[in-house]
């Protein structure tokens, strides 16, 4: 094994990146991620999360940051091939997974409902559960609500007030014979049906949070302007990422509702269930959802 400085490259979600190992008396002083092409707003935790538990774990066999999984093993690819360089052989390849936290104590918690992941969907379930007076509990095991929704620009709507006020009238009959009509109607036409005829009142609901759509526009040339793409709180042009205030803004919404918000939790383990409630174990909490 050779101390010393060595660099290499790796396969992230956007292009490559390249790190610097730094092995000093037999041992990974330093990770660093020198250069990279990620993407704001979503790798920023695995760029400096992954780097950190290789060394912690002297180890570049590390678990992966949940929502940029690619970036983590770019991350430890690199640094595996950086390592190679340094004739280290065998070391630092065994698995390190994060400290368990099955030793601390656990807690017994009650809820109408629990929601795990706090991706649109579960944002959005967990403020109609708020807003139905349910005591609903919500779990994230990344670090921020969104998940890859936080990459996108906005959702669709169809027949709804910014599409009228733009000239861009579509109806729901229009737009689901379209649909149906490009997916050679491989598509279960009763669900995106439903998904149409909701659109309108969500892209409402929506701005009623305090989202703010920049306009309704084409995904193609050839289509219709369903796709509402968010405006910026900043003020800032509408682009990759752009959905990421309208996550934030369903965040703000279920936290006000909702009693349980919890991000970072472990997987979840179903313990129980019965014809009136379920159990849930989710280190160090123990929750018990009744029906």
């Amino acid at each position: 094994m050779k101390d010393g400085m060595y660099t290499a490259t790796g396969q992230g979600q956007d292009g490559e990146l390249t790190v610097k190992v730094t092995v000093t008396d037999g041992k990974l002083a330093d990770v660093e991620v020198v250069d990279n092409h990620e993407t704001p707003g979503v790798s920023e935790k695995a760029l400096t999360e992954i780097p950190k538990r290789i060394v912690d774990g002297q180890s570049y066999n590390v678990d992966v940051v949940s929502g940029a999984t690619k970036t983590s093993q770019g991350i430890s690819g690199a640094v595996k091939a950086a390592l190679v360089q340094a004739d280290v052989g065998e070391a630092f390849s065994a698995h390190v997974t994060q400290t368990s936290a099955d030793d601390q104590p656990v807690k017994h918690l009650s809820a109408d409902l629990v929601i795990i992941g706090a991706g649109p969907a579960g944002l959005a379930a967990a403020v109609t559960a708020g807003e139905h007076g349910l005591k609903a509990a919500v779990f994230e095991k990344n670090g921020v609500a969104g998940g890859t929704a936080n990459m996108g620009m906005g959702p669709l709507g169809i027949d709804t007030d910014i599409q009228r006020k733009g000239f861009n009238d579509i109806s729901v009959p229009e737009a689901l014979e379209e649909h149906m009509t490009y997916t050679h109607y491989r598509v279960d036409e009763d669900l995106v049906q439903t998904y149409f005829n909701l659109s309108a009142n969500t892209i409402q609901w929506l701005e009623d949070m305090g989202v703010k759509f920049a306009g309704a526009f084409k995904y193609f040339k050839e289509s219709n302007a369903t796709w509402h793409v968010v405006q910026p709180d900043d003020g800032s042009q509408p682009g990759p990422g752009a959905a990421a205030d309208m996550n934030k803004h369903l965040k703000a919404r279920a936290e006000a509702l909702v009693p349980l918000f919890i991000l970072k939790h472990q997987p979840p383990q179903l313990l129980e269930t019965t014809a009136r409630s379920l159990g849930l174990q989710l280190r160090p909490l123990t929750v018990n959802v009744t029906m």
